[in-house]
């Protein structure tokens, strides 16, 4: 009797942690600038804010672009929030490289907001896999927007930054979309009917 109530406490533990992991995981924004030190690499500021993607490319002045997300695309981004142990995250990762791609990311939850700044491949994986498919995303169809957003990540990035780009790194723009796909897709149920998807993605159906 005694192994029996054991085993329920510690099954309602487990249930109450997961209810409340799942609370936190919950974003209310993300917000998120790159430098690039490849000539082949995007700059680009990024907010991720109620199904919506507001994009600004700097050389562009200050023109935003709104990119509506499919719900199949939201699902993904909170299973890949989903994965990010958030307790854990330092506030920068940075090497003596200098041939790196520089990121700063905010992420706003309902308590607290974390922002990281990093280089390229010095990130824990599921943060920079977020970030990279968040960027990935402004190859859908998006509209010009009258709107002005304050896009406080760049300040840590500025432009002025960049020198002269060398040779890019061809393993940094690779981004593990395949396993992410299928991981999800295993976790998730999803309308095998929705497309709209980044075009360089590919679903795969369940067997």
């Amino acid at each position: 009797m005694k192994m029996i109530i054991k085993f329920g406490v510690v099954c309602g533990l487990l249930l109450i942690n997961t209810f409340f992991s799942c609370k936190s995981n919950k974003v209310s924004y993300i917000m998120l600038s790159t430098l690039s030190h490849s000539k082949y690499g995007l700059i680009i500021d990024e907010l991720y804010e109620n199904k919506m993607i507001y994009l600004r490319y700097p050389d562009e002045n200050d023109i935003i672009y709104e990119v509506k997300l499919h719900d199949t695309i939201v699902d993904k981004i909170n299973f890949m929030i989903s994965k990010i142990k958030f307790n854990g995250l330092r506030d920068k990762y940075v090497s003596n490289r200098q041939d790196v791609n520089i990121y700063n990311v905010q992420l706003s939850f309902k308590d607290t907001t974390r922002t990281i700044y990093y280089y390229s491949k010095d990130a824990p994986k599921p943060l920079h896999n977020l970030v990279k498919y968040l960027i990935s995303l402004n190859e859908l169809p998006r509209n010009k927007v009258n709107k002005k957003i304050n896009f406080k990540t760049r300040q840590e990035v500025p432009i002025s930054r960049l020198p002269i780009p060398p040779m890019p790194d061809p393993n940094d723009t690779i981004i593990d979309l395949d396993n992410i796909e299928k991981d999800f897709i295993l976790n998730k149920h999803y309308n095998e009917k929705d497309t709209l998807l980044p075009k360089h993605e590919l679903i795969h159906k369940k067997k």
